[in-house]
């Protein structure tokens, strides 16, 4: 039989705390009980929540796109620190079974639910700032010895490149007018 083989190639970037941290205000902050009036919206560190992936992907795609990943696969692996021992939730896109009950008997009830005050910080960057991360970016790279070997695949491509265009100028030649 045929078989296709795939070949894979993995960069590990481990980010700054500080990244962590915004994620984790991300995640917590988007974060509300599987039914959040089961106690008159005293929301209980016990209860099983449930955190909006919307956002929390909004905030990956943000970074994977500050940090120029975005021409490859990126897999982010995650380890948020829970905001108290016994925590426990899940990811979810839209309301629980037991929201769109209340909601559709109440709809003023959405209200509530968007009461509750944003604090997590925006990763949108301004242009500048945005630069200053590849300036920082490309001094480690440096500093690792793998921006040398980036400027050495780039001179390897650039020869491969003229020889190209001289064969092919060779062949043009070669071909009767």
């Amino acid at each position: 039989g045929t078989h296709v083989y795939y070949k894979y190639k993995f960069h590990v970037v481990e980010l700054h705390p500080d990244v962590n941290a915004v994620l984790e205000a991300v995640i917590w902050d988007n974060s509300r009980p599987v039914d959040p009036w089961a106690k008159g919206l005293e929301w209980a560190s016990t209860e099983m929540h449930q955190t909006d992936i919307l956002p929390v992907a909004n905030a990956l795609d943000d970074l994977v796109e500050t940090l120029r990943l975005n021409s490859s696969y990126t897999l982010f692996l995650i380890n948020p620190k829970l905001p108290y021992p016994d925590f426990s939730y899940g990811y979810r896109y839209g309301f629980s079974r037991e929201e769109l009950d209340k909601l559709r008997n109440n709809a003023d009830l959405l209200g509530q639910l968007n009461e509750r005050p944003q604090v997590r910080p925006y990763l949108r960057m301004s242009h500048g700032l945005k630069e200053d991360v590849h300036s920082l970016y490309s001094s480690v790279l440096e500093r690792t010895g793998e921006l040398r070997e980036e400027k050495k695949l780039e001179k390897e491509v650039e020869k491969d490149r003229a020889k190209l265009h001289k064969l092919v100028d060779e062949k043009s030649a070669e071909t009767p007018k």
